[in-house]
C-alpha cells in the first residue's frame, strides 16, 4: 500500500472514530463527501472501499439503525492493522466490515454504485477544470452530461473570483479601456 494512501485512511478512520464515540453522526455526511473525493483522487480499491463503508455509516445512521459498539469495534481494527502496516489483515477486516454492514442494511449494494458514480462525476469536473470540454469529460468517464453539469453547476471554485466590488470593476474598466 502506498504510503499516502495509508495515511489518508488513517485520517478517515480517526475521524470517523471520533464522530461515531461523540455521536455527532451528522458529521458523517461531511466525511462521507471528504472520503468519496479522495476515492476519486487515488482510485485505489482500499480508498473506495473506505468512501463506501463511510458513506453507508452515514445512510445507516440517518435511520438510526447504527449499533455504536459494533462500529468502533470494526474501525479500531482497521486502525489497528493500518498502523502495524498489515495490508492482508487490514483487507480482511474490511471486508467483514462490508459483511456486517451489509446485515445490518439491505441496500448496502446501492450505496455501492452511488459512491462510484458520485466518484464518476467528481473526476469528470476535475478533467473538465483543466480544460477539456463538457461532453469530452462526460465521455472519458461514463457519465451523462447532464449529471457532469449538474455537478459543475453546483461546485464553487475557489481562488477564482473576486468578491470585492471595486476589483471587478477596474479589472473589466482594463479590459475594455
Amino acid at each position: 500500500m502506498l504510503e499516502n494512501i495509508r495515511e489518508d485512511l488513517v485520517t478517515i478512520w480517526q475521524t470517523c472514530l471520533e464522530v461515531v464515540e461523540e455521536g455527532e453522526f451528522d458529521e458523517l455526511t461531511h466525511l462521507s463527501n471528504t472520503t468519496i473525493h479522495n476515492s476519486s483522487i487515488y482510485g485505489d480499491e482500499l480508498s473506495i472501499s473506505a468512501a463506501v463503508i463511510v458513506y453507508s455509516l452515514h445512510k445507516i445512521a440517518q435511520r438510526r439503525q447504527l449499533n455504536v459498539g459494533q462500529i468502533i469495534e470494526h474501525i479500531t481494527k482497521l486502525m489497528q492493522d493500518l498502523s502495524a502496516e498489515k495490508d492482508i489483515e487490514y483487507k480482511k477486516h474490511q471486508k467483514q466490515f462490508f459483511e456486517y454492514i451489509q446485515g445490518v442494511d439491505s441496500r448496502f449494494k446501492l450505496y455501492i454504485d452511488q459512491v462510484l458514480e458520485q466518484a464518476k462525476v467528481k473526476k469528470g469536473w476535475k478533467v473538465y477544470d483543466h480544460g477539456i470540454s463538457m461532453g469530452a469529460s462526460a465521455n472519458l468517464l461514463g457519465v451523462s452530461q447532464w449529471e457532469l453539469m449538474n455537478y459543475v453547476g453546483n461546485t464553487v471554485v475557489t481562488g477564482t473570483i473576486k468578491t470585492d466590488v471595486k476589483s471587478r470593476l477596474a479589472y473589466t474598466r482594463r479590459l475594455f479601456f
